[in-house]
């Protein structure tokens, strides 16, 4: 199945198993190279935005990214990466794109997905970490992105707009 829009992101050209292949064929990787491996808040909302305007395809796309993201981390692993840097993705309830949302029942499916992707995410990941424990790092973007993103305020000063939703529009 083809997805277009930004669920295309997912489980087309781009996707991240495709590019773990490309980096072990076109990389010479060394042992104290290290890889980092992210899953970003495009693909969250691919499947959150897919599964609001077809809520049949939730299954699909969540299983589709999961074996993809699995593929990508044995693909590493089993190619030579020794140092694997794992980010889980963001919680998008503090992102500019649905921070906002005043629908309580769009927002509740925000975070049940979110969530559900997160944690099958570091199932994937505790199954690879079954043959390559030691050469796996895992980094809970999800679960400390909120004091992330409070500490970028802190740092840069209280009036950090960096979670308010953007007044203009996207390609603009």
């Amino acid at each position: 199945m083809t997805q277009t829009g930004v669920a295309g992101m997912i489980i087309n050209d781009s996707r991240i198993d495709l590019q773990a292949e490309a980096l072990v064929k076109q990389q010479v990787i060394h042992d104290d190279d290290m890889v980092l491996f992210e899953i970003g808040g495009n693909d969250l909302f691919a499947l959150i935005d897919n599964a609001i305007n077809d809520p049949s395809m939730q299954v699909s796309i969540l299983n589709e990214a999961m074996a993809n993201i699995k593929n990508s981390i044995f693909t590493l692993l089993n190619n030579g990466v020794k140092k694997l840097a794992i980010l889980t993705p963001p919680n998008l309830e503090f992102v500019p794109k649905y921070n906002e949302t005043t629908d309580e029942d769009k927002m509740e499916f925000i975070q049940r997905i979110g969530k559900e992707f997160n944690e099958k995410m570091l199932n994937v990941i505790n199954e690879a970490k079954q043959y390559y424990e030691n050469n796996i790092y895992v980094y809970g973007l999800y679960e400390n992105f909120e004091s992330i993103l409070d500490g970028f305020k802190e740092e840069v000063g209280t009036g950090a707009n960096i979670t308010d939703k953007s007044t203009t529009p996207v390609g603009s």
